[in-house]
């Protein structure tokens, strides 16, 4: 997995016209953050799309741009870009009264579950990862599902549910760690 920074750097080294394989997994990556975060401050739905294609379109530009800085973290970048394109879509959103600490805060939130969201797919797509232990996990942790209806819906024991949301948590906690700097 190429972090972000890695995939800036191959994207502005890229002629525009053969980029669409890094900017596929940037949007991948990045776009339901943005569409989250638009959503959480209040953005009319019908505008979203809007701003978050706007952002997209703006870090790409960005890695084009003769002065970039492969240093700057990605999550600063969308963030400012974020904040200008919601600007420009939506004065509801935009509220003066929305103060750069609350937009910073709401920004956190939604890049921490895009984390979260990432970690899971790169998780799930492990080979050291049991594929029923895994949807065990997914159905009582994400799903919130109780173990009882788990147990009984796959095969398991109570036990075995536990464990696997034991074991997938610690894997999980361990690969956010290593995945934060990267995403």
């Amino acid at each position: 997995m190429e972090s972000s920074r890695e995939l800036l750097t191959t994207l502005s080294k890229t002629p525009r016209g053969e980029a669409a394989q890094p900017k596929a997994e940037l949007a991948g990556r990045y776009r339901p953050v943005l569409q989250a975060f638009a959503r959480r401050i209040g953005v009319e739905a019908s505008k979203i799309e809007a701003a978050v294609e706007a952002a997209m379109e703006g870090l790409y530009e960005n890695a084009w741009a003769e002065d970039f800085d492969p240093e700057l973290e990605t999550r600063e970048r969308l963030f400012g870009l974020m904040k200008i394109h919601i600007a420009e879509v939506s004065l509801s959103a935009s509220n003066p009264l929305q103060t750069d600490e609350a937009l910073h805060t709401a920004w956190e939130a939604e890049w921490r579950r895009g984390l979260v969201r990432f970690s899971i797919t790169v998780l799930s797509k492990s080979t050291d990862t049991d594929a029923r232990a895994l949807q065990a996990f997914e159905l009582h942790v994400i799903e919130k599902h109780t173990a009882g209806d788990v147990a009984k819906e796959l095969g398991m024991s109570h036990t075995a549910v536990f464990g696997a949301k034991n074991l997938l948590l610690g894997k999980l906690q361990r690969l956010m760690g290593e995945l934060e700097g990267r995403f």
